[in-house]
């Protein structure tokens, strides 16, 4: 027996108690997120834009990609505050029941908690997840379209715009649907298999 069939059959199976969907990935609903920020510091910085693209039954359009402006708090923003809270109640009913997908999902995510936390509303509850765990199941030199490597060069070298999180939320939805197409001929169906075998290779490489 080799020993990715020994994990398989033993240790992963109690490797989590986290609640991972088990729905097909082609099938599951997913809200790719990104922000655009003043800086890398999250005790420091804040956000001022957020950008949201949902991927549904393996597809997405362009047309669907929302931007949200989020205003400076202080005198004379009343009404960009009214604003904003229409739009975040926008933002978070567009991501229900959805897996929220993004890159450095630590970092975004204490973001958008500082940032909620900031105006007094309630930060997204669903799960999240890093795309480079979807990347790096099939990383492996196969297939340009699933190399991390691949698309972070798009990411570096693109033609950045204004508002970056609109430019990186596309190039994410592109990267997803790749992975999700390569998932049914690999034999990766469920999100449960990759955050397993993610798991797997953690725990061997101690």
């Amino acid at each position: 027996m080799s020993l990715g069939t020994w994990l398989n059959r033993n240790l992963l199976r109690q490797s989590t108690t986290e609640k991972v969907p088990t729905d097909a990935l082609v099938e599951m609903r997913f809200s790719v997120l990104d922000l655009d920020v003043t800086g890398t510091a999250v005790s420091r910085d804040s956000v001022w834009g957020i950008a949201l693209l949902p991927v549904e039954a393996a597809s997405f359009k362009v047309s669907d990609i929302k931007y949200y402006d989020v205003p400076a708090q202080g005198p004379g923003v009343a009404g960009d505050l009214a604003v904003w809270r229409n739009d975040y109640s926008e933002l978070a009913r567009i991501m229900t029941d959805s897996l929220i997908v993004t890159y450095n999902v630590r970092f975004v995510r204490a973001m958008m908690e500082r940032l909620c936390a900031r105006f007094g509303l309630e930060p997204p509850s669903q799960e999240w997840m890093e795309i480079t765990a979807f990347l790096d199941e099939w990383d492996s030199g196969d297939s340009a379209v699933t190399s991390m490597s691949y698309w972070l060069q798009k990411m570096q070298r693109g033609p950045r715009r204004p508002h970056d999180a609109v430019y990186d939320v596309h190039l994410m939805a592109q990267m997803l649907l790749a992975v999700l197409a390569y998932s049914e001929e690999s034999g990766h169906e469920t999100l449960e298999t990759v955050v397993r075998n993610r798991k797997a290779r953690t725990w061997l490489r101690g």
